[in-house]
């Protein structure tokens, strides 16, 4: 499969790259969420790598210290200026959650998707259909993302708001959450 035609989204990316260099609360979130390998474009997920080094080594992550690392490993695509406006056109860190979901929903689905054209490959060559089921199960099973973990009714707050009223009666008592408070949900498992 051309690696053009994989589910990508480049602005996405670019905005959590921003969102890192800004230097927001979101690092954290972000850190804990996405790894290099879930970037489509290469330069993009070695950014990444190169601002999670520089803050766990307790260091500025700037644009000039990211590319001067990035160019001693040898990577020199990476320009300072990109990384400005990557820095320039940073959304709010409120909205790292729903960027860090785009990137791995997109990851999850390459690498599902590469694993199926494995798959129809295989089979176009020939191979044990069961072996080759078989093969493809386990590369699926394998495959290790935040948005896996799941339950399919799981929604983050900001969708919980976005129903109707009507829709959030059983779980929200109306007019008891603002957009702009915090709130501590406790309650027992399951």
């Amino acid at each position: 499969m051309s690696r053009r035609k994989l589910p990508n989204d480049p602005e996405a990316e670019r905005a959590v790259i921003g969102l890192l260099l800004v230097g927001t609360t979101a690092r954290e979130y972000l850190f804990s969420n996405l790894a290099e390998s879930d970037f489509f474009t290469p330069s993009h997920g070695l950014v990444f790598a190169a601002i999670r080094d520089l803050y766990l080594k307790g260091r500025k992550a700037d644009a000039v210290t990211v590319r001067d690392l990035l160019h001693s490993n040898g990577f020199t695509t990476v320009q300072a200026s990109d990384l400005i406006s990557a820095t320039a056109a940073a959304p709010p860190s409120s909205h790292a959650p729903e960027y860090c979901e785009i990137i791995l929903r997109l990851s999850v689905s390459r690498r599902a998707m590469l694993a199926a054209t494995g798959a129809i490959e295989a089979l176009g060559k020939g191979g044990n259909p069961a072996g080759v089921i078989e093969s493809l199960v386990s590369d699926l099973n394998q495959l290790d993302s935040p948005i896996l973990e799941r339950e399919p009714d799981d929604v983050s707050f900001g969708q919980l708001l976005a129903l109707p009223s009507e829709a959030r009666t059983p779980w929200v008592v109306p007019g008891l959450l603002r957009r702009d408070w915090r709130a501590l949900v406790v309650g027992r498992e399951g």
